[in-house]
């Protein structure tokens, strides 16, 4: 990567023994630490020159790495946690990790860990956090982030953050994504093995490439802070004082008319004297492949606000912009981020996006957008690219302004499934025209209903019907009617590919009977591919547990499980709902076992939808029963989901009042009787203390 590299500030390179940096490793000459003082030990050979160390791959046993000293780093003694490094990767690794942390099992898998691969073996960079408890299948529970697999001989920069609730990942300054932790904790890792270019997996070989750095931080670098360090790279640091800039960094379509609104927020730890504003134009301050110059030059503006407005910013223009702060008392400059922005053209600009939007039959749905103009506009919506007008009674448009922001709405009475599509509304003035974003109108309601009566079909009404296929399955007696009994050979049900959107949420309900403990087996599984956009229910592993899991691409989104729900040779009713703030409950014969918090999956168009069968070659498929299956695209209450329990097995006890002595769900005589019985005996001792 090239580099033009300015530096003019006295103590950029002074590395805080207290701050933030709490392990070092420059390799000069060795692999020392030059902060926290936890020096690694080189093994089988690592090469040292030019400031960087090489690996070159090979076994476990006899590949180049850096064994760093676990205990003296303690990793889980970490509440927040940056892992950052520049490295440089020359070929295609397989699967093996740049850095990990945590211990092995027996059979060679890690063991409540965590790493940073630049890439492994699916072609994928990724930073990721296990607590293991299962030694067959330890990344079950792994929370991960997935990024590019860079094999270019280029030097990239990667950031591993986990702060508390998420873990993040970072190549060259670019969030890839996060990931939230839900159970997952840094307390729970182990400190028995570190590495610098292999991984705690024994069974993969050691990684091959170039580190140039390689840093540990006590805390979770903001975006910023990741931002400002990708910039000013490798041996050199300093505090990013600076937390949040808006615009965003490559914001599009910023206003300039009559200024750019630029706002910032500051660590409340620094006392502030001023602030200094750079904006530029300079090809080579906006060139991305370019490193920070410190010292642009004579600062835009000088100001005590945390917010700037630039009033001299021409239209359609990429600018570069960032805020030093001078601190009070010292006049110490702490350089800030440099952020790209480009302004808007004349035509409108959307400033507030329509979203996605659900509703009932009947019900009236409302898409509004607010986009700003200086001149007189007018505003069409679009419905799957055909123009949406006043011509249908239902539909109302309107078009309201303050000063130069509009507000568009469009609102659609008597909702119906012919409503159903993509959404954007078109904003024009004289300037030119500009589409807002697209957005999904869904209609509540059942999807689809298997109910698996001699055949796959769809009884919703929708003609969603399935397909039975593969080895052995049949239809005989099931818990209502007949139900679909699958071999746990090749037997599945193929769904139709229309199960792109679950924004409003959903809701799986069916009958299980499964007649073996079948490894991963899949009640349902709406996917892509292994993994790629997956939605599925299933078991966990050969055990008992019940888990509900959603990816976004190929990353896991997050999942929840309820332990101990399932149970082998005999009928049991299991519901699955998520709504649309990604709120997810498990419920077993009515009754809630297992809650939790998973992001909304991504609307696509799944092309391999099962009914019994996993997208994961490995994984077996579903032996046992399988009757009234029902698939919404919205939550079921905790009453539906209870009313779909009794309309098929009858009236149950599904909460338990406090007097109920006989266990009969009931406050009766009966239990008034057992208290009767009871009625002034004493336990206290001595019995003369009873009164």
């Amino acid at each position: 990567m090239k580099r033009l590299m300015i530096l003019v500030l006295a103590g950029l390179l002074v590395w805080p023994a207290s701050a933030a940096i709490t392990h070092r490793y420059s390799f000069t000459a060795d692999a020392s630490d030059s902060v926290g003082g936890a020096d690694g030990t080189l093994v089988n050979g690592p090469v040292i020159a030019g400031g960087r160390i090489q690996f070159f791959g090979g076994s476990d046993a006899t590949g180049a790495i850096v064994n760093l000293p676990a205990s003296t780093i303690a990793i889980n003694t970490y509440s927040q946690l940056t892992i950052e490094y520049w490295s440089t990767q020359t070929t295609d690794n397989g699967w093996t990790m740049t850095t990990s942390f945590g211990d092995t099992w027996g059979n060679g898998y890690g063991k409540d860990y965590l790493f940073l691969t630049a890439g492994r073996g699916d072609n994928v960079a990724r930073a990721a956090i296990a607590n293991t408890p299962d030694s067959d299948a330890p990344w079950g529970d792994e929370v991960g982030v997935n990024g590019p697999e860079y094999n270019d001989s280029i030097e990239h920069h990667y950031v591993m953050t986990v702060d508390g609730t998420n873990v993040a990942l970072y190549i060259d300054g670019v969030l890839q994504g996060t990931a939230p932790l839900g159970s997952t904790t840094l307390a729970n890792l182990s400190n028995a093995k570190a590495y610098i270019g292999k991984g705690v997996y024994t069974v993969d070989g050691t990684w091959a490439g170039y580190i140039n750095e390689y840093r540990i931080y006590n805390h979770a670098l903001t975006q910023a802070g990741v931002i400002l360090s990708n910039q000013l790279g490798p041996d050199t640091y300093q505090d990013c004082v600076i937390l949040s800039m808006s615009p965003a960094n490559n914001a599009q379509d910023v206003p300039y008319n009559p200024y750019a609104p630029l706002s910032w927020t500051v660590d409340s730890g620094i006392s502030v004297d001023h602030f200094e504003v750079f904006i530029s134009t300079d090809p080579n301050v906006i060139d991305p492949n370019y490193a920070l110059t410190v010292n642009p030059g004579t600062p835009y503006a000088t100001t005590t606000n945390l917010y700037l407005n630039a009033s001299t910013l021409a239209k359609e223009k990429t600018y570069a912009w960032r805020v030093d702060v001078i601190e009070s008392g010292t006049g110490k400059r702490y350089v800030g981020p440099m952020y790209l922005f480009t302004t808007a053209p004349e035509g409108p600009v959307f400033t507030v996006q329509p979203v996605h939007t659900a509703a009932f039959p009947g019900e009236t749905a409302v898409l509004s957008a607010k986009f700003l103009s200086t001149q007189p506009s007018t505003v069409k919506w679009f419905r799957n690219n055909v123009e949406v007008t006043g011509a249908d009674p239902d539909v109302t448009i309107t078009l309201t302004n303050v000063g130069d922001e509009w507000t568009t709405t469009l609102s659609i009475a008597n909702l119906e499934v012919a409503d159903e599509g993509t959404y954007f509304a078109r904003a024009t003035n004289t300037g030119g025209t500009k589409d807002s974003n697209s957005v999904r109108l869904a209609v509540k309601r059942m999807l689809a209903y298997y109910p698996f009566n001699g055949d796959s079909n769809d009884y919703s009404g929708n003609g969603n019907n399935g397909t039975a296929t593969g080895d052995t399955f049949s239809y005989a007696a099931g818990k209502v009617g007949q139900a679909i009994f699958l071999s746990g050979g090749t037997a599945y049900v193929d769904l139709p590919d229309v199960f792109d959107n679950f924004t409003p949420g959903l809701t799986f309900s069916f009958w299980a009977n499964p007649a073996a403990a079948a490894n991963w087996a899949r009640f349902i599984s709406l996917n892509n591919g292994a993994p790629s956009d997956n939605i599925f229910f299933s078991r966990v592993g050969t055990g008992t547990t019940l888990r509900f899991h959603v990816y976004l691409g190929a990353s896991s989104g997050g999942l929840v499980d309820a332990a101990g729900a399932l149970a082998l040779n005999q009928w049991q009713m299991f519901v699955v709902t998520m709504n649309q703030n990604g709120n997810v409950v498990i419920y077993k014969n009515g009754l809630p076992v297992a809650s939790g918090t998973v992001p909304l999956p991504n609307i696509v168009t799944r092309t391999n939808s099962w009914i019994g069968r996993s997208a994961w070659s490995g994984d077996q498929y579903y032996n046992g029963g399988l009757d009234e299956f029902r698939i919404y695209n919205y939550a079921l209450t905790a009453d539906q989901v209870a009313d779909l329990y009794v309309a098929d097995a009858g009236p149950y006890c599904r909460w338990k009042p406090s007097y109920d002595i006989d266990n009969d769900c009931e406050v009766t005589l009966a239990d008034f009787a057992l208290i009767a019985s009871e009625w002034l005996n004493c336990g206290i001792y001595p019995a003369s203390a009873c009164q």
